[in-house]
């Protein structure tokens, strides 16, 4: 029988975590080291942890940190992180997520191997059309495509390995260690999908959620860390979003991060910020094929073999570049009108 840990990182989850922990109980093949890793929930979270009969482990908050906190606990050798309000799809995909991801590690000896499900977002019918192009995206295997949501299935050995999650900020801990698996391992897609609670887009605004997640990941990988040392604004838990997500604050501290230490170093800022938009056009090659609902990926297919072997150069980042900063003025120009309406 397949043995497996898996970690749960929660804060407040009441409402999420029996769901889960019961859906987890039924699955078949598999012998499960069930692990909530808790950030000092004020709810019955831990009542309902430990109801299950899974290791209830608590510290400080940050789902990092969390989930480095739970690995330490596990006892078996390969591991499995889903957020508490996911919802697996069928009763037997644990036992076959783990046969495809051992088969899989046959051609990786080193095992330098990551793997991931496909996501769907739990959402009202009317509003579908708005996360296909996100659901979309979590079945490949492409750089800037995967988010925690998705899980993260990873053999213990190369876990420690690679430095387990960062738990700087209470967040970005997925972005980084997708990071840390492109730059040396390699990522599998899992059958099957996981659902998810489509609650923080659906309170703060799908565009706007996601239009800010752009900016913070932007930044994130082209390391501006004058972004992230100033009081985030524009991150809560999820617990704690109770209207749209204000676009201004956020904005305010694009502009004074990029241009705090000077105008070259601004500019050094943008031009980054430019090379980073510039390699991520195949989202919009992208779009097209799945608002075509074309499964061939025809005009990804020919981003990949025309068209990015001519905008990977630095006059085409700069022009990215320009584009990205009358972008960020515009948007705030925009919000700071709109988001006098939001109390």
């Amino acid at each position: 029988m397949h043995k497996l840990s898996v970690v749960i990182p929660s804060l407040n989850e009441e409402s999420h975590l029996r769901a889960l922990l019961t859906q987890l109980h039924r699955q078949t093949c598999v012998e499960l080291d069930i692990i909530v890793a808790d950030g000092g929930s004020g709810d019955e979270t831990e009542a309902i942890a430990r109801e299950f009969g899974t290791h209830f482990v608590s510290g400080r908050s940050g789902r990092g940190r969390q989930m480095n906190m739970g690995a330490d606990c596990a006892i078996h050798p390969t591991l499995l992180f889903l957020h508490a309000d996911s919802q697996l799809s069928d009763d037997d995909q644990l036992s076959d997520a783990l046969i495809c991801f051992t088969q899989a590690l046959k051609n990786h000896p080193d095992d330098d191997l990551a793997a991931h499900f496909q996501l769907r977002f739990e959402v009202a019918a009317e509003h579908r059309n708005g996360y296909e192009f996100y659901e979309a995206k979590t079945h490949l295997n492409r750089r800037y495509s995967y988010n925690g949501d998705q899980g993260l299935l990873i053999r213990k050995s190369y876990f420690d390995a690679i430095g387990g999650f960062w738990d700087t900020l209470p967040f970005l801990e997925d972005h980084d260690i997708a990071e840390k698996i492109w730059a040396n391992g390699n990522w599998l897609t899992l059958p099957f999908t996981l659902t998810t609670s489509a609650r923080r887009f659906e309170q703060e605004g799908l565009a706007r959620r996601m239009l800010m997640n752009s900016i913070v990941l932007c930044f994130f990988t082209i390391r501006l860390n004058a972004f992230f040392e100033r009081p985030m604004t524009i991150y809560k838990h999820q617990h704690l979003i109770t209207k749209r997500l204000l676009m201004t604050p956020g904005l305010r501290q694009a502009h004074e991060s990029i241009w705090s230490s000077g105008l070259i170093t601004g500019i050094h800022w943008w031009y980054l910020t430019g090379r980073y938009v510039n390699a991520n056009v195949w989202q919009l090659f992208f779009f097209r094929d799945v608002r075509k609902k074309a499964s061939n990926q025809p005009s990804l297919r020919c981003y990949d073999e025309r068209v990015w072997p001519i905008m990977n150069n630095a006059l085409l980042d700069f022009l990215a570049a320009v584009l990205a900063m009358t972008s960020l003025y515009v948007c705030w120009a925009y919000f700071a009108i709109v988001d006098r309406d939001i109390d």
